[in-house]
């Protein structure tokens, strides 16, 4: 299933439609998995990298692992965001989390 990214929150989250429905948990918010935001200094850069990569185009979501209540009590989803095929963390090697 394919959804439309609608905003870029921050240097991590994304909102998307329509909403997905992960174990008991739905929502419009993504938080990227594997994107390191506690160690880079550039959110404002990211959040423009963000913007002109992924608003108002399709992705697709895969590996979900984590769902959660975030910020405003929005329920929260944890995902591989991919578009075009491609896991977008390809585009921001400076966001990936160190394994």
């Amino acid at each position: 299933m394919a959804f439309r990214v609608t905003e870029i929150i921050n240097a991590n989250t994304i909102k998307i439609s329509p909403r997905w429905a992960w174990e008991g948990y739905a929502g419009e918010f993504i938080k990227i998995k594997n994107f390191n935001t506690t160690s880079v200094d550039v959110s404002n850069f990211i959040k423009t990298k963000l913007s002109n990569l992924l608003l108002n185009k399709e992705v697709e979501l895969k590996n979900p692992t984590n769902a959660t209540k975030g910020a405003n009590n929005n329920d929260e989803i944890t995902v591989n965001v991919y578009l075009n095929g491609v896991d977008i963390s390809v585009y921001f090697p400076e966001m990936r989390s160190v394994a």
